[in-house]
């Protein structure tokens, strides 16, 4: 049969919250435990599945995509992701070293790059890629840092100097006070400081959004992020779709492993501007195009309408996140259910899919990979 129910993989961090996904599952949840990610895909940390079996042994091969639901109740780790050269170099550096997949010190768990684009599902703050260097250094020198900082010439050696330094050569009380003293609104830079603070503790990963461009979302915006470009979420729920990838280095806010020599060779050391991505919208579709090769990401509004389209010969992931549908196989004239929680996998068999009903479905796919026959 080429279309499946498909059950995704929870990843249960620390960071996420107790409601965001167990209520798009229509689930109960417990206030004790975090459901932080929803994975649909075939990465081996967190592979979906069809009733029992694997995606990837449905599929015959793995998917290039992962898509997410994540839902961000306290910020993630300061972080930054590999390219595609970088991963492979790491991959077989830490599999020769005899480092297992599970171990936490690991650093490389496949060969992947992470390109990866983020649509905010409520309010969603962020930190994205380095703001402008003199910016850095004035807030720095306003706000009394060490002069090993403050008298850095460029980004690269104060991003080196920076991760020199241990937590216990800053001055917290004093930096505290000031930041304090510096916050102008609720929730701009300073204010985030404290807030990581209150979550993190001494950690230099605190003073990030000094660092870093401070992102606001609303529903329905979205970011696209390249590889080494360093970044962390910090609040909101979002749905995301990246490479399948899990390649993670760290820089702090987090009790995982860092390696700062290794982030420091991977992060691209240079100002950029947020990357924002705005959908192109026809008729009933949102389409939201990047510049990587390996994903897209389209949204589907269905209102008492048929959607019908062609496909190429690659798997598709349907996950509805409002009302309730009939997702028709053309292959073989059978129709499924897709309500709002649930997910269905299109394999390369099937050439065409039809839509019914009222409801709203993310399509996670390779790029260019549908065609619309007729809405109406």
């Amino acid at each position: 049969m080429p279309v499946y129910t498909l059950r995704p993989a929870i990843q249960h961090y620390a960071w996420g919250d107790t409601t965001t996904i167990p209520s798009l599952l229509g689930m109960l949840s417990s206030e004790e435990e975090p459901w932080a990610e929803l994975w649909l895909g075939t990465h081996p940390m967190g592979e979906s599945k069809v009733s029992t079996f694997p995606l990837s042994g449905i599929l015959g091969q793995h998917l290039s995509f992962l898509f997410k639901v994540i839902a961000v109740q306290n910020a993630l780790s300061i972080q930054v992701h590999p390219n595609r050269q970088q991963a492979k170099e790491g991959f077989a550096r830490e599999t020769a070293a005899g480092i297992d997949l599970w171990d936490p010190t690991r650093s490389y768990k496949d060969e992947n790059h992470k390109p990866e684009l983020l649509l905010a599902l409520n309010d969603f703050w962020a930190l994205v890629s380095f703001r402008d260097f003199q910016v850095i250094q004035e807030d720095f020198k306003k706000l009394q840092f060490p002069s090993l900082l403050t008298q850095s010439e460029t980004l690269p050696v104060f991003f080196q100097n920076f991760l020199s330094l241990s937590a216990d050569h800053f001055d917290f009380p004093l930096l505290l006070k000031n930041i304090t003293q510096a916050q102008q609104q609720h929730m701009d830079k300073y204010w985030w400081i404290q807030e990581l603070f209150r979550q993190y503790g001494k950690d230099r990963g605190v003073f990030a959004p000094i660092l870093l461009n401070l992102v606001h979302l609303n529903k329905g915006q979205a970011i696209y992020l390249e590889p080494c470009q360093l970044h962390a979420y910090l609040r909101g729920s979002g749905i995301e779709i990246m490479t399948a990838c899990d390649n993670v280095l760290r820089l702090g806010c987090t009790k995982k492993h860092i390696d700062p020599q290794e982030l420091l060779r991977i992060t691209s050391c240079e100002s950029k501007e947020v990357h924002y991505v705005d959908a192109k919208t026809e008729g009933p579709l949102s389409v939201w195009t990047t510049p990587a090769e390996d994903f897209e990401l389209i949204r589907m509004d269905v209102n008492n309408e048929l959607l019908a389209y062609c496909r190429s010969t690659s798997a598709e992931i349907l996950f509805c996140v409002e009302g309730t549908l009939q997702i028709k196989s053309v292959l073989h004239s059978r129709s499924l259910v897709l309500k709002k929680g649930s997910a269905l996998i299109v394999t390369a068999q099937e050439p065409a899919i039809h839509i019914y009903g009222k409801g709203v479905v993310y399509r996670a796919a390779i790029p260019a990979s549908m065609s619309v026959l007729h809405s109406s």
